[in-house]
């Protein structure tokens, strides 16, 4: 699958958001915007909702964890979440707690092409079923089986 490049401007980004949403079986419902911002939710789960900005920014939420992009990598990121590659981080070392809001609790992670990965804190409070059943044990502390 090729994305447009660039995918400067909010018409080739929305374009590319309805692909990637027809190739996983998702409908993308746009907001009827008094402005040239496009606002747009896609269906199932995860809950994803974007807004893609005329001055060439786009911000995306997943199950209430938000991210700011740029418009051409709104397709990556969006396949990364629905091809189950995206998933969430646990802080398992005991002095990361004590860093208030800074380190501790999870990170949702959406790996990037070329070794790159945006990463966010997600609250212990929101942390949805679908970012619980992203949950990755770090190296070394798998339960015993």
């Amino acid at each position: 699958m090729s994305y447009p490049e660039p995918a400067g401007s909010a018409e080739a980004a929305l374009a590319t958001v309805r692909e990637i949403a027809a190739e996983f079986g998702r409908t993308v419902v746009t907001a009827d915007g008094a402005g040239p911002d496009v606002s747009a939710e896609l269906s199932g789960s995860p809950a994803v909702t974007l807004v893609l900005y005329a001055d060439g920014q786009a911000a995306v939420t997943v199950e209430t964890v938000h991210f700011d992009l740029d418009p051409g990598e709104v397709g990556p990121f969006l396949r990364a979440v629905y091809d189950g590659t995206a998933y969430v981080h646990a802080v398992t070392k005991w002095w990361q707690f004590l860093l208030p809001l800074t380190a501790a609790g999870y990170w949702l992670v959406v790996p990037m092409p070329g070794e790159r990965a945006y990463k966010e804190l997600v609250p212990r409070m929101i942390l949805t079923p679908w970012l619980t059943a992203r949950l990755r044990t770090p190296p070394g502390k798998q339960d015993p089986q």
